[in-house]
């Protein structure tokens, strides 16, 4: 699986590093873990978690 679209969110980009990794290791459930997540997040209108300040 390849991701649709690029997007600088960091939940997005490790969630398809994880899908990526989970998917060369032939690892089913962990992929499916992902595809799941980030379909719910994407469907949640791509919320992005606020960023702490320093």
């Amino acid at each position: 699986m390849t991701a649709k679209n690029v997007t600088t969110c960091d939940y997005c980009q490790s969630l398809t590093e994880k899908l990526a990794r989970a998917e060369r290791e032939r690892d089913a459930s962990a992929a499916l873990d992902c595809r799941v997540l980030l379909a719910r997040h994407e469907g949640q209108g791509h919320p992005v978690a606020p960023q702490a300040e320093a």
